[in-house]
C-alpha cells in the first residue's frame, strides 16, 4: 500500500510509454484529464504489475487529520465497485467525492480481449466463504478516486487493504456471492454501532436517467439525503438489473449527496429499453430509503444481508418491477426494514422461503390488521382442504396454512400491531384449528381401515385432545412446544375388518397425529406428550380410568405431575366429555392436598444445578425467574382453588388476577407478580426470536452484540435504556424470589 503519490512498487525510471498510451486509450479523456502526469503512469504501472498474488495496488494521500485521497487500480472484477464502496463504509469512511473509471470494451487492435464486465446478476450471499485457486486475472483494470472522510476514529488503512485483498480473492475465484456476503457482513457489523436517526421518514431523493450524449453510455443521476451503505446497496441493485457500471461520480455536501452513475448494457451500449430505465430508477429509489431506515432495524446487519438475498429473489421474477414499485410506499418500507432485521432464524425459516407470501403480507397491510377467530381459521382451512383430495396432500395443506398463518400472525406481534396477551390467543387459536384438523385426517383415516372405537357396552368411544403448558392456558409465544395429552373413555374395540382393541387404536392415533403436525425446527411446535402419565414409559394415550387412578388422591402421580394439571384444558371432544375431564383435573389438583413446598424448593433446585449454567442468567430457570413466577401462583391455586373455584385458571395471568380478586394477594404484590411474568415473557420471546432457539434462554453476556441487539428486539435502543433492562432484569429476579419465599414459607 502507497501512502503518497509514488506507485506501491517502484516501477522503473522511464515509464514504458506505449504502456501509458495504451492505459489512456482504454480510459478515456475524461480519466486522462482527472489526474496529473506522473498519477496517470504510475496508474498505468500498477495496472501492468497486477498479478494474482498482488490483485489491487492502493494509493493513499491524507488531507489533514480526518480525510484522504484513495485511488485503487486492481482488475475488471464482477460486483467489485460494491465491495470497495462497501468496504468503505465497514471501516467508517464516508465517500464525499470520486470518480470511477472502467477501461473500455472496445480495447485497441493488439490488446487482449476484455475478460469481465464490472456487474451483472449475482446469486445471494452464502455464509461460509472458501476462495477458488484464482487461475488467471482479467484483462479490463479499473481505476477508482474516492475522497473519504472518518466519521470517528482514523480508520486502520492496513485492515481495510486486508480485506478488500480477500473480496478480490473471492471475485477472482468466481465467488461473487461469497464477496458479497463478507463485504455485507462488515458494513452491517459498522451499522448496528450507529444509532437510530431521530427522523423516521423518509428522504426525498430524485433518480434520473438519460442518453443525451455521444457516449455509449446511460447516465444515472441520483439526488437526495445521505444515508449509510447507499452507493454499496445501489451498486448491487444495478448489478441485479443487469447493467455494467462503467464510471460513477460522487459528490457529498454537508447531508446532501449527488451520485451519477454512467452504465451500459452487459454487450456494451446504452440501456435503451424503457422497461429496464424503470426497472433502474424503482431500484434505486428503494434502495436509498431501505438503506435511511437500515439503522432502525432491530439488528442492520440481519437487514442489509437479507435484504440483498430478497432483492435477488425479487428480481429473478418476470413482474419484479411491479413488485419493487409496491414496496416504495413508505409504511411498507418501514416494515420491510424492521422484519428483516430480526432474526435468522425467521428469514430462514419464513421470510427467505416464503417469499410468495412475504411480499403480498408486506404491501398489503389490511392483511396484517385482521384478527381471525377459531371459526375464521377453521372455514379457511376447510377451502384449503377442499382443493386437496389425497390424505398426504391434506397434511401438507394443513401443515402449510398452519405454517402462513403463524407467519402472519408473527408479522402482527413484531410490527406491533398486537401485544404480547393477542399474541398469545392467536397463536393458540391458531394451534386449535390445525391441530383437530389434523387429528380429524388422522381419526378419519384410522376409522376406515379398523372401524370406529367402542366401549364395551357397545357405545361410541369418545376421545379428546387435551391442552397443557402454554397451549393449556393460551399463553403461547414465540416458539412455544405444543404440550398435549390425549384421552380417551375407556376400554373396548373397534368394529372393522381388522379390529383393534380401544388402547391400540389412540396409540396409533396420537402416532399419527404427532407425526402429522410438523414443525419447521426443533423445539418449535413440536408436539410435547411427557405430561401424560408415566412420562416416556407410559402409553400415549390415557383412558379416563388410568387418568384417576394415577392422578386422584392415592394414585402415584408426584406433586409436580398434579400441579401441571392446572393448565390442562379440553380442546377437542364432545362436551359431555370435556366436562367430565375438567371435573376430573379439579379433582386430582384441587383436592385439598396439602402442598408441599419443600418439595417444590428441591425440584427447583435440581432445574438450577442442570438447565442454568454457573453464573449465567437464564430467564426461565434462574432463581426467581419466570418458573418461580409460574410455580408460586399454581402453589397457591391449589391451597385456595378447594375453596375459590374462581382461581381455578388455566392463565397464570388470570390466576393472578383471580387470587387478587378472592384476598389471597394484595393488589401491590399481585401487581408486582403480573409485571415479573410479563416481563419474563417478553424477554424469552425475543431471545427466541434472535435465536431462533426455543431452549436457550440465557440472557447473553452485557457487553456482546447478541445482548445489543436483544435490547434493540426489546425497544432498548440505545445504552441508557439497555442499562434500564439489566436493572429491570436483576431487580425482577431477586422480587420474585423475595415474593416466593414470603408467600410460600
Amino acid at each position: 500500500m502507497n501512502t503518497g503519490n509514488a506507485p506501491p512498487s517502484a516501477p522503473a525510471p522511464e515509464t514504458d510509454a506505449a504502456l501509458v498510451a495504451d492505459h489512456l486509450a482504454r480510459l478515456g479523456s475524461t480519466y486522462a484529464r482527472s489526474f496529473p502526469r506522473q498519477a496517470l503512469a504510475d496508474h498505468a504501472a500498477a495496472a501492468a504489475a497486477l498479478s494474482p498474488a498482488d490483485p489491487v495496488r492502493l494509493f493513499l494521500r491524507a488531507r489533514g487529520t480526518d480525510a484522504w485521497d484513495v485511488t485503487l487500480v486492481a482488475p475488471d472484477f464482477l460486483a467489485e465497485l460494491s465491495v470497495i464502496c462497501g468496504l468503505f463504509t465497514a471501516h467508517g469512511l464516508g465517500i464525499e467525492d470520486g470518480k470511477v473509471f472502467t477501461y473500455s470494451s472496445s480495447a485497441p487492435a493488439d490488446a487482449p480481449p476484455a475478460a469481465n464486465r464490472r456487474s451483472t446478476r449475482q446469486q445471494p450471499p452464502r455464509r461460509r466463504y472458501k476462495p477458488q485457486a484464482v487461475v488467471q486475472l482479467p484483462d479490463r483494470r479499473i481505476v477508482d478516486w474516492f475522497h473519504v472522510r472518518a466519521a470517528g476514529d482514523p480508520p486502520d488503512w492496513s485492515a481495510y487493504e486486508a480485506d478488500l485483498r480477500a473480496a478480490l480473492a473471492l471475485l477472482a475465484a468466481g465467488d461473487t456471492a461469497g464477496a458479497r456476503g463478507l463485504v455485507a457482513s462488515r458494513v452491517a457489523d459498522r451499522l448496528r454501532l450507529l444509532p437510530e436517526p431521530a427522523d423516521t421518514a423518509l428522504v426525498p431523493a430524485t433518480v434520473e436517467t438519460a442518453n443525451d450524449f455521444p457516449e455509449p453510455y446511460t447516465r444515472i443521476d441520483v439526488r437526495s439525503r445521505d444515508s449509510s451503505a447507499f452507493l454499496y446497496e445501489l451498486c448491487n441493485a444495478l448489478s441485479m438489473c443487469e447493467v455494467s457500471i462503467e464510471r460513477v461520480e460522487v459528490w457529498t455536501r454537508g447531508d446532501h449527496v449527488h451520485d451519477i452513475l454512467y452504465v451500459a448494457e452487459p454487450g456494451g451500449g446504452k440501456v435503451t429499453s424503457p422497461r429496464k430505465l424503470n426497472e433502474i430508477r424503482a431500484a434505486s429509489l428503494l434502495i436509498k430509503q431501505f438503506t435511511h431506515l437500515l439503522p432502525r432495524a432491530p439488528d442492520p446487519r440481519l437487514a442489509l444481508v437479507h435484504f440483498g438475498e430478497l432483492m435477488s429473489q425479487v428480481m429473478s421474477r418476470t413482474d419484479w418491477a411491479e413488485q419493487l414499485s409496491a414496496l416504495e410506499a413508505p409504511d411498507v418500507i418501514h416494515r420491510l426494514a424492521r422484519l428483516l432485521g430480526v432474526s435468522d432464524f425467521l428469514w430462514e425459516d419464513f421470510l427467505r422461503q416464503q417469499h410468495d407470501q412475504l411480499m403480498p403480507l408486506v404491501c398489503d397491510s389490511d392483511k396484517l390488521e385482521v384478527h381471525k377467530h377459531q371459526s375464521d381459521l377453521r372455514a379457511e382451512l376447510a377451502l384449503c382442504l377442499a382443493d386437496a383430495p389425497a390424505p398426504e396432500a391434506r397434511r401438507q395443506a394443513i401443515n402449510e396454512f398452519k405454517d402462513h398463518e403463524m407467519f402472519r400472525i408473527d408479522m402482527r406481534h413484531i410490527l406491533g400491531k398486537i401485544e404480547l396477551w393477542e399474541f398469545g390467543d392467536e397463536l393458540t387459536d391458531l394451534t386449535e384449528a390445525a391441530l383437530t384438523g389434523l387429528a380429524e385426517l388422522c381419526y378419519g383415516e384410522l376409522t376406515q381401515r379398523f372401524g370406529e372405537p367402542r366401549l364395551e357396552a357397545g357405545e361410541p368411544c369418545s376421545h379428546s385432545i387435551c391442552g397443557l403448558g402454554k397451549f393449556g392456558g393460551k399463553e403461547m409465544g414465540y416458539g412455544s412446544d405444543v404440550e398435549l395429552m390425549f384421552l380417551y373413555e375407556g376400554a373396548g374395540r373397534t368394529e372393522g375388518p381388522e379390529p383393534l382393541t380401544n388402547a391400540e387404536f389412540f396409540e396409533r392415533l396420537v402416532s399419527e397425529v404427532r407425526r402429522a403436525l410438523r414443525s419447521r425446527r426443533e423445539g418449535i411446535f413440536e408436539p410435547d406428550l411427557r405430561l401424560r402419565p408415566y412420562g416416556r414409559k407410559g402409553p400415549l394415550s390415557v383412558s379416563l380410568e388410568a387418568f384417576q387412578r394415577y392422578f386422584l388422591p392415592g394414585g402415584s402421580a408426584r406433586q409436580y405431575e398434579r400441579q401441571a394439571l392446572i393448565k390442562l384444558r379440553p380442546v377437542t371432544g364432545p362436551e359431555a366429555l370435556r366436562e367430565r375431564i375438567v371435573a376430573l383435573r379439579d379433582q386430582s389438583a384441587y383436592a385439598g392436598w396439602p402442598f408441599d413446598v419443600a418439595e417444590m424448593r428441591a425440584l427447583r433446585q435440581r432445574q438450577v444445578e442442570e438447565l442454568v449454567r454457573p453464573g449465567a442468567k437464564n430467564a426461565k430457570f434462574s432463581p426467581g425467574g419466570l418458573v418461580d413466577v409460574e410455580y408460586t401462583t399454581q402453589a397457591l391455586q391449589i391451597v385456595h382453588g378447594p375453596a375459590h373455584p374462581e382461581v381455578r385458571e388455566v392463565s397464570t395471568r388470570r390466576a393472578i388476577r383471580a387470587l387478587e380478586s378472592v384476598g389471597v394477594l394484595e393488589a401491590p404484590v399481585a401487581k408486582l407478580l403480573r409485571e415479573s411474568y410479563e416481563f419474563f415473557r417478553r424477554l424469552i420471546d425475543a431471545l427466541r426470536m434472535v435465536r431462533g432457539n426455543a431452549r436457550d434462554l440465557t440472557v447473553p453476556s452485557l457487553d456482546s452484540d447478541e445482548f445489543l441487539l436483544l435490547g434493540r428486539r426489546l425497544g432498548c435502543a440505545d445504552r441508557a435504556l439497555r442499562e434500564r433492562l439489566v436493572l429491570h432484569l436483576h431487580g425482577y429476579l431477586e422480587v420474585v424470589q423475595e415474593l416466593s419465599a414470603e408467600l410460600l414459607p
